[in-house]
């Protein structure tokens, strides 16, 4: 990602390269995987132990299962585990582990004397980043508010103690220290926020002018929004699509635009896309229309 952003700065000079900051948090949790995937194995297309779990615990959730594409929900099932500790590992251990080897995996796991501090720990010290990226993803948020999340989480982790504490703080400073243009968007942002008076002090872009910094109150601080015009998108050039006429393709735009209008960064971010897709497909060049 970062060279292909290098290469594209050769052609949009004005561009500021900023690596997705939820990704980044994200990467700061990166550790806790094998309780949390085990057991969602065990309860996973599984009616019998499923009910089990109800009877008996009905009064608590069936254990989560987070996907490693959607950030902090791994933070989350770690919480999950450390207020249900107990209750968990007496129903995981009452099954049979010769059933199936996520049971047997599960039940080792539950094993580790360290096991439940390490739960403790994280519940403690890192609630507040599955939140924090959740809010970083939200739409039309300003951008000064995106950075205040992120510095939110840095004045968190500065208390951090204990050797998980020092590695994690290291962690994160390498992730921010790394996205170069993260200490840019800053610069812009006091600008914007009254809080800087030089311009020249910014290191911008040669050619970027002053007019050009208006443009960025507004500005993601992740590519959240891109990805998920990913998916809305994706129904204009599907692989059994064998003609598309204009008028069709204005009709698509339409309905696209009036549905995203609602959220007016993402909204602005898929108009120029497809603006850029009726370009391309409406070429002479192209002969995908019929």
């Amino acid at each position: 990602m970062t060279k292909a952003a290098r290469t594209l700065q050769s052609f949009y000079t004005k561009m500021i390269h900023l690596t997705c900051m939820a990704h980044g948090l994200h990467r700061v949790a990166e550790e806790i995987h094998d309780l949390v995937a085990n057991v969602k194995q065990v309860f996973r297309k599984c009616p019998y132990r499923i009910q089990y779990f109800r009877n008996e615990a009905p009064d608590l959730p069936l254990p989560p299962s987070p996907v490693i594409t959607r950030w902090g929900t791994w933070l989350t099932a770690a919480s999950y585990y450390c207020t249900h500790f107990e209750t968990i590992k007496r129903i995981v251990e009452s099954f049979d582990e010769s059933d199936a080897v996520a049971i047997k995996k599960s039940k080792n796991v539950f094993k580790l004397q360290q096991l439940q501090a390490n739960l403790i720990y994280i519940k403690s010290n890192f609630d507040c980043l599955p939140i924090a990226i959740t809010r970083l993803q939200e739409q039309s948020i300003l951008l000064s508010e995106g950075l205040k999340i992120v510095e939110e989480i840095q004045d968190t982790f500065t208390k951090l103690e204990g050797h998980h504490g020092i590695e994690i703080k290291k962690k994160l400073k390498y992730v921010l220290d790394k996205n170069i243009g993260y200490n840019i968007i800053r610069k812009i942002s006091k600008v914007l926020s009254g809080e800087e008076d030089n311009i020249a002090n910014l290191d911008l872009p040669d050619d970027m002018t002053a007019n050009d910094l208006l443009y960025f109150k507004y500005a993601p601080l992740t590519s959240a929004d891109v990805e998920r015009s990913f998916s809305m998108l994706k129904n204009l050039l599907v692989d059994n699509r064998r003609s598309f006429k204009l008028e069709n393709i204005k009709k698509t735009l339409i309905i696209q635009c009036n549905f995203l209008s609602k959220c007016r960064i993402m909204g602005m971010n898929a108009c120029l896309f497809m603006n850029f897709l009726v370009h391309e497909l409406t070429s002479p060049d192209n002969d995908f229309l019929v």
